[in-house]
């Protein structure tokens, strides 16, 4: 929080300083006249002024208070926080308030930093590159989704391929991995239901990787989103 301090000080001072003085004449006794000697006025110093109330040097103070500056706390057991003005993964909602770079990260093999997506509950993290991976996370209802089937739809319009079901993860899963818009590399989607929401990661990459090492990385990355918490 900025301060801004603002003083102003007065200071008065003063002295007055009288002297008078006059000098007498004094007749020679010897006359037998009368003399008379006129004692000097003796030097008196005035007194100080004593300043007026509306005088006396105050210093005042006065101070702005900024606002503190707003900030939305985000759920913890992340650390996706992204940089160049994006917001953390944990701002995400869904799911992604659970979710970190380090997590994800370990499972690709690679260093990534987090992003929420926006306008979306979802999150992003990427490795960045032009040879780098990226994972996206949408979280949405059962019924946003369109339920499982809408689900496996939504990846095959992204990646081509047959979705396969992977029994044990949540209340149902599947990952299909193919070509993602008629480019030479395998990329991998799938979905998992938890609850009433259904969780969607897509995984692009451009390193090369063969389709075991894709699908193996997706289903981990459901597995994680699933336990995520």
């Amino acid at each position: 929080m900025n301060l801004t301090r603002l003083a102003s000080a007065v200071v008065l001072t003063g002295a007055v300083s009288l002297t008078a003085g006059c000098g007498g004449s004094e007749v020679d006794p010897g006359t037998g006249a009368l003399g008379s000697t006129v004692e000097p006025t003796p030097t008196t110093a005035a007194p100080t002024p004593t300043p007026l109330p509306s005088q006396t040097p105050t210093p005042t103070t006065s101070s702005t208070s900024a606002a503190p500056a707003s900030s939305t706390p985000t759920a913890r057991g992340g650390d996706g926080d992204a940089s160049g003005g994006k917001s953390p993964s944990t701002a995400g909602g869904g799911v992604c308030s659970h979710l970190g770079a380090s997590q994800v990260g370990a499972i690709l093999g690679v260093g990534v930093a987090g992003a929420a997506v926006p306008g979306e509950t979802g999150c992003t993290f990427e490795q960045g590159g032009k040879r780098g991976m990226t994972v996206t996370v949408l979280d949405k209802s059962t019924a946003q989704a369109g339920g499982m089937a809408g689900a496996k739809d939504e990846a095959n319009s992204a990646v081509e391929g047959t979705p396969q079901d992977l029994p044990g993860i949540g209340s149902a899963a599947f990952v299909v991995t193919g070509a993602m818009f008629g480019g030479p590399d395998v990329n991998g989607a799938g979905a998992v239901q938890v609850g009433s929401r259904i969780i969607s990661v897509y995984l692009v990459q451009r390193a090369g990787l063969d389709d075991a090492t894709v699908r193996a990385h997706e289903v981990d990355l459901l597995k994680l989103v699933a336990t995520a918490r």
